[in-house]
């Protein structure tokens, strides 16, 4: 993808957010989002409505768990003030957002509109950031974060 926002050394947006959906949302065909007993126990899930990033890079970054921060890409979405977890399940140059439940919008349920972190507010949506054979979208942006 010719605009790609791939992390380099020395960048100033030297992060990419991965994305991945808990169990109780992966079937949202229904709108399971909006249930409040699924999204009660969603975030019961340690990882839900988090911001993981590796225990190395929170530690160069001076970052402890729970710290807050927020997150912002090349094009200047932001999202945050969002908690951190320290997880070695996360690779140095990586951060990830579990769940998929943050669609946000005046008519959805309020349950929605409270729910987790809002990951698809960093992918960016413009020509130069989607694949032309595929027309996929980037889904890894390239971000950097900053204490809250």
């Amino acid at each position: 993808i010719e605009g790609a926002q791939y992390t380099r050394k020395g960048d100033e947006y030297d992060l990419n957010v991965v994305g991945w959906r808990t169990p109780q949302i992966w079937h949202d065909i229904n709108f399971s989002t909006g249930n409040p007993v699924l999204t009660e126990v969603s975030a019961m899930h340690p990882h839900f409505g988090k911001l993981l990033i590796n225990p190395a890079t929170a530690k160069a970054k001076g970052l402890r768990n729970g710290d807050k921060v927020y997150v912002q890409n090349k094009y200047g979405a932001q999202i945050g003030p969002v908690p951190i977890l320290t997880s070695e399940t996360m690779h140095p140059e990586a951060l990830g957002i579990a769940g998929g439940a943050a669609r946000k919008a005046s008519r959805f349920n309020p349950v929605n509109n409270a729910a987790e972190v809002s990951w698809n507010r960093l992918i960016p949506i413009g020509w130069d950031t989607v694949d032309p054979v595929t027309g996929a979208l980037d889904i890894s942006p390239a971000v950097k974060i900053r204490k809250a």
